[in-house]
């Protein structure tokens, strides 16, 4: 059980692959939820020359790893935590990797934010390290593509701060409807196994999202959790009002953690089309080269959707962003270039 569920966070296990696959190292693998398992790693902690924490330990439960942090405290090695969910949960967070003085802090966030959000945490080097593609399981099947535009997914929460993404994929679904094109647009919270989702992008033209993340980070998260505890006592709210209650006037400092993710390599590894709402993308996908860019007034919508049955256009696009991704930005290349960073 815990396998299928961990399969379906498809990043999470991408990391493992890589770790497993990886040439450098000869890396062991723990399953911390495995208590057993965890027992006899915490008694040898010691023999291990390095400790790489991933996002599902540090990601949306802490708890466990935090019970462990002082066995962990005393190994002679550095530890690199990876952070799973960085606008949540962040005091808990950042009292753990003091307590465990980490040495290396691998974020998703542009470098910049990644280095305000995490200054106070004094022992860390703070290392740009985004998501990026695996290719062994996201590629070209070579299947019929029926779907002119597909997505399966859910909606941000609104406490997030973010519309954007749900007002864009809203409409796109309404212009399909329009233009009565075959599509496949599912917003019921669907997360499907690495495999079924690979097949199903396998199955469609084009694709269409926006960056991840939330435009309201605050060093200690407390605006979110603001947020979320209003969305959890007023459930009908809707955003505008949430916005004008909790973001619009705030006093606290802020900067956006708008990032890519794993869900914007994928589409490239199976060579699927993508229409994405305008943003920085950790200035790794760059517009109308690597995506086809919808405005944020989503003006150019139909026009892009439209432009996915523009065989040479979208060839473009897609071999541009395959050929830049297979050569800089691969998981096994991302594992490459942390081990060389300690190793330095």
């Amino acid at each position: 059980m815990l396998n299928s569920h961990y399969d379906k966070l498809s990043y999470t296990q991408d990391w493992l692959d890589a770790l497993k696959g990886s040439d450098s190292i000869s890396a062991d693998i723990c399953n911390i939820n495995n208590l057993v398992d965890l027992g006899g790693k915490l008694k040898s902690l010691r023999d291990y020359e390095l400790i790489i924490i991933l996002h599902s330990a540090l990601g949306d439960d802490c708890r466990l790893i935090s019970s462990i942090s002082s066995f962990l405290d005393r190994r002679k090695c550095p530890l690199i935590a990876f952070i799973g969910n960085e606008y949540d949960l962040l005091p808990e967070k950042k009292k753990i990797l003091t307590s465990l003085s980490v040495d290396y802090i691998c974020t998703q966030l542009p470098f910049t934010v990644g280095s305000w959000l995490y200054e106070d945490v004094i022992s860390a080097r703070v290392v740009a390290m985004p998501h990026a593609l695996n290719q062994k399981k996201y590629f070209d099947q070579q299947l019929v593509r029926p779907n002119v535009l597909g997505f399966i997914g859910s909606l941000h929460p609104l406490w997030i701060g973010d519309n954007d993404r749900s007002c864009l994929i809203r409409r796109a679904n309404e212009i399909m409807l329009e233009l009565n094109l075959r599509g496949m647009i599912d917003l019921a919270g669907r997360n499907l196994p690495s495999s079924q989702w690979a097949k199903f992008l396998n199955e469609s033209i084009g694709t269409i999202g926006a960056e991840s993340g939330t435009y309201y980070l605050d060093k200690s998260g407390q605006l979110l959790m603001t947020a979320k505890e209003i969305i959890r006592s007023y459930p009908s709210m809707d955003f505008r009002e949430l916005y004008e209650r909790v973001f619009e006037s705030t006093s606290i400092e802020v900067r956006s953690a708008k990032c890519v993710s794993s869900r914007h390599f994928e589409p490239i590894g199976t060579k699927t089309c993508q229409l994405l709402l305008e943003g920085s993308y950790n200035g790794i996908l760059l517009p109308d080269i690597h995506y086809i860019k919808i405005n944020r007034d989503f003006s150019n919508l139909k026009d892009s959707i439209i432009k996915l049955f523009d065989s040479d256009c979208r060839g473009r696009i897609i071999n541009s962003a395959y050929r830049h991704v297979i050569s800089n930005h691969t998981y096994s290349k991302r594992l490459e270039g942390l081990i060389d960073i300690v190793i330095k």
